[in-house]
């Protein structure tokens, strides 16, 4: 079974801070192509489960957490979970997760860990070597995720599954880019049904005009100019 998370959000009480919690749509879009292909998922939305719920950082008094705490967070998590797939799309965000993946690294010592987002794929190396995390997925997620969730299952080796890094002994083994998504209509729609979506919407979390009702739309992908 597969718990994707997206971990809690972070507050800086040192320098003036505008930013909101955001609905996380790249979650969304592996959790879609995960119930396309009749794959047991259980989702948690830190942020969105507990956006009023503010905490202290561990060991920092700068810092405030926002959303579930660890515990609560790996109280969530199912017991027949095998794989757990965490979201981190801005560095800013990297110290919280490193903390939750060894949280939920000593719940589930046997779990494959799996790290995406754009934190990940800018520096899988360092986020492997500073982390319990077993694997990096470099890039656009959803095709490469399934093909992890096959290899794992069939217990075949990783180094043919293309789009990731991984650790294997005491050396990371990249795998190559896999091939891009050309064809966006082929991408099942993000499931936002396993998100509190109305938990966004009513408490106005969104980055631009806030007023009213909104949703994230991601319309092209990648770089027109490469």
């Amino acid at each position: 079974m597969v718990t994707l998370i997206n971990p809690p959000g972070i507050k800086s009480l040192s320098s003036i801070q505008m930013q909101t919690p955001n609905l996380p749509v790249g979650l969304a879009y592996i959790a879609g192509i995960l119930r396309e292909n009749n794959v047991p998922c259980t989702v948690i939305d830190a942020v969105g489960l507990a956006l009023d719920s503010i905490s202290p950082y561990p060991d920092r008094s700068d810092f405030l957490i926002q959303g579930l705490t660890e515990e609560e967070i790996v109280r969530r998590i199912p017991i027949a979970t095998d794989i757990v797939g965490f979201g981190c799309m801005f560095s800013t965000l990297w110290p919280v997760t490193r903390r939750l993946v060894a949280r939920v690294r000593r719940a589930f010592p046997h779990a494959l860990l799996v790290l995406g987002g754009e934190h990940g794929t800018a520096v899988p190396e360092h986020s492997l070597t500073h982390s319990a995390l077993d694997v990096v997925v470099l890039g656009e997620g959803e095709r490469t995720f399934l093909a992890l969730l096959r290899a794992r299952r069939l217990g075949t080796p990783f180094h043919d599954t293309k789009g990731i890094a991984f650790k294997e002994g005491d050396r990371i083994v990249y795998t190559g880019l896999s091939e891009r998504l050309i064809e966006i209509d082929a991408i099942p729609w993000p499931d936002w049904e396993s998100f509190p979506v109305e938990a966004y919407i009513g408490k106005s979390q969104s980055s631009g005009m806030n007023l009213g009702r909104f949703m994230p739309i991601l319309a092209t992908r990648g770089c027109p100019y490469r």
